[in-house]
């Protein structure tokens, strides 16, 4: 029944996009011009994007459960390794801004996307043993390639657009 559920929700959503597209094709002025994706380097942008949040809140939902259930962590705890997203997602957000200056997009999407992959490596290895510290110190490496990530993607497509 759930899977039936999902699966009409999905054929909802499809239809929806579907149908905001054709819309938004047919309008003079239209609130999201579709050429802009012709633009390749708005497109990467987007991709790194949507990667970049779907891990984020992907993480952001697993590592309290994981803690919680396999770890045998308390709420509060499995909650507080949380924080270390923010801690990274600081640390990489407030200089971006100087850093795209000094060695422009690509280099910071790169490694944007590398921390990610070395973040998602690392929780491919978490184990119930591994313990609060661990989490949290991958949540500051998953949270420093976010906020490098999104402040690059989000300047960069400012100025492109």
């Amino acid at each position: 029944m759930l899977m039936v559920t999902v699966v009409d929700e999905y054929r909802f959503g499809a239809l929806f996009i579907l149908g905001f597209y054709l819309f938004e094709t047919k309008q003079a002025s239209p609130l999201v011009p579709f050429s802009m994706f012709d633009d390749k380097n708005i497109r990467w942008m987007n991709i790194h994007g949507f990667s970049g949040w779907a891990a984020f809140f992907g993480t952001a939902s697993l590592i309290p459960l994981f803690l919680q259930k396999m770890a045998h962590l308390s709420i509060l705890m499995s909650g507080v390794a949380l924080i270390g997203s923010a801690v990274g997602w600081m640390s990489a957000a407030v200089p971006a801004g100087k850093w795209i200056l000094k060695y422009g997009y690509r280099p910071l999407f790169i490694v944007g996307s590398l921390s990610f992959t070395v973040s998602g490596v690392l929780l491919v290895l978490l184990q119930a043993d591994n313990g609060f510290w661990y989490a949290f110190f991958v949540m500051v490496i998953q949270g420093f390639a976010f906020g490098l990530l999104s402040t690059t993607g989000v300047i960069g497509a400012q100025q492109l657009v």
